[in-house]
């Protein structure tokens, strides 16, 4: 199974549509349907529910999600060591916050990080807590600050 399709199955489920994730990883709305149909004839069953209103995982999706989500971070592993062999320094960060007033300050260590790590992208999330702490959990997060 290819860890790029897991990664746009994942991305989709967490953007909730196809076009936002497709945004996200580069890719063309066309792309990013071929991407999941395929990964859906691999299992040889629907992944997503698919509605005017997004996408969401249906039920046989949700059984193989975890394994999912531990097939992408090898494949983000393979990668980011591949750079790392190659003397390149790549990755992402993920951080939460869900207080404004930390913004700012975070936002100015960030970007000093990536003076120093420019191969390493960092996104702030903003949001409550509990919903912070979800992602954390599902592992769409690598740091909360609350």
């Amino acid at each position: 199974m290819d860890t790029e399709k897991c990664a746009a199955l994942l991305c989709a489920l967490e953007k909730g549509s196809l076009s936002a994730a497709a945004e996200e990883m580069g890719y063309t709305v066309s792309g990013m349907s071929r991407l999941v149909c395929s990964l859906e004839a691999e299992t040889g069953f629907a992944l997503l529910k698919r509605s005017r209103s997004g996408v969401e995982p249906t039920r046989e999706c949700e059984l193989l999600l975890p394994a999912m989500r531990e097939l992408a971070r090898w494949g983000e592993s393979i990668k980011q060591i591949s750079a790392g062999v190659r003397g390149l320094e790549t990755g992402r960060v993920r951080v939460g916050i869900s207080y404004p007033a930390y913004y700012a300050a975070l936002a100015g260590a960030a970007a000093g990080f990536s003076r120093e790590h420019p191969g390493v992208e960092i996104e702030l999330v903003e949001g409550k807590s509990t919903a912070l702490a979800a992602m954390l959990e599902r592992e769409h997060l690598d740091r909360v600050i609350v």
